[in-house]
């Protein structure tokens, strides 16, 4: 007798269900469980379908347990969703866009530019030929600053021939690396007039490296030291007035230079005690007559070594009674060759006013 086995156990591949297929093979009542065609459920398969028909009981337990929303629920619930996916969209179009190499396929990252250093100004100076005219002219144009000390410059005056003995060229060099910085060349001699500019092979007015002119009376006695400001427009950037002898011709030159207080002013702040002025006032130094040489006598600390009545040092007034600072020493070193040494509160341009000053001819103050 062929046992059938439990309904519950009938679609699973079990012991007893092999039991009942073989019984049924043996007895050939029924032709379909033949060797060829039976197949066989791995436990594995069994597993999953199994796993797969409790999610989805899962599943529609929970869509079924949920509460029924109104339309009005679910139209708020659909315009907060678009709200979100407009807000990721549009952070993915605000995202830079990053470069890439056209035949490399891996992603290049940008790097930072190096800031530039930032330079003294006597180190501008020695960079001073990699400048355009427009930032040479403000740089020769600015107060030193009080932090950069003493600038040293070479003064060059260049008289070949009798056309250079009327009208003389002077060139300003900087003494550590012998850097042209500017030149004057002399254009008038009854009110005499020379033009300053940058530019060594074109010295004149409407040339872009024009700095400015100094002029001068017809004895020699009073300088006006003129910057442009802008193109045709000038602005007075020094006087200097000399102590005017026409008899005494052996006296000692004395002489006073006049700063407008917007130079002075122009990179540091102003001091309290002169807060108060618009110009500032500097006086050459007396010098001391000396009876074993039989003429006057000035300290220029080793940087003259030649005499010469165009020899000068300019003194600045701090305050009552404190010492007075040097300000400017000029002196002779060789044959048309002066040494200039500068520092605040004047400008390479004003200093190299003063120096073409002193070295020109002058009526009544020799």
């Amino acid at each position: 007798m062929i046992r059938r086995p439990p309904r519950s156990t009938h679609c699973i591949s079990s012991a007893a269900s092999d039991v009942y297929k073989r019984q049924l093979l043996h007895s050939g009542k029924n032709t379909a469980f033949s060797p060829q065609r039976v197949k066989y459920k791995p436990a594995f398969k069994r597993e999953r379908e199994e796993t797969l028909l409790a999610g989805v009981d899962a599943t529609c337990y929970k869509l079924l347990s949920q509460p029924i929303k109104s339309d009005a629920e679910e139209t708020i619930i659909r315009e907060k969703q678009k709200v979100k996916s407009e807000n990721t969209l549009n952070m993915k179009e605000s995202k830079p866009k990053t470069l890439y190499h056209v035949n490399t396929p891996y992603k290049i990252k940008k790097t930072k530019e190096p800031s530039k250093p930032i330079l003294s100004y006597s180190q501008e100076l020695e960079q001073f030929s990699f400048n355009t005219y427009k930032q040479r002219k403000d740089l020769l144009t600015k107060t030193i600053p009080k932090l950069a000390g003493s600038i040293e410059l070479l003064v060059k005056k260049l008289s070949i021939g009798i056309g250079g003995m009327l009208y003389p060229q002077y060139k300003l060099y900087l003494s550590s690396t012998n850097e042209l910085l500017i030149v004057a060349t002399k254009i008038q001699n009854l009110k005499p007039k020379y033009l300053l500019s940058v530019e060594a092979e074109n010295v004149r007015e409407e040339s872009s490296g024009y700095l400015g002119n100094l002029c001068s009376n017809l004895f020699g006695s009073f300088y006006n030291l003129h910057e442009e400001a802008e193109k045709g427009k000038e602005r007075n950037a020094l006087c200097l007035t000399y102590d005017f002898s026409l008899f005494k011709k052996k006296s000692a030159r004395k002489f006073t230079v006049i700063i407008p207080k917007e130079k002075l002013y122009q990179t540091s702040s102003p001091n309290k005690a002169d807060s108060t002025v618009d110009i500032i006032t500097l006086h050459s130094k007396e010098p001391v007559w000396s009876d074993k040489l039989k003429a006057y006598t000035l300290d220029f600390k080793g940087k003259v070594t030649k005499p010469s009545n165009k020899n000068f040092i300019l003194l600045r007034a701090i305050s009552r009674g404190e010492t007075e600072e040097e300000s400017v020493i000029f002196g002779k070193v060789a044959a048309d060759l002066y040494t200039l040494s500068v520092k605040w509160p004047l400008s390479v341009f004003q200093a190299f006013g003063l120096a073409i000053a002193s070295v020109a001819y002058k009526v009544g103050c020799q």
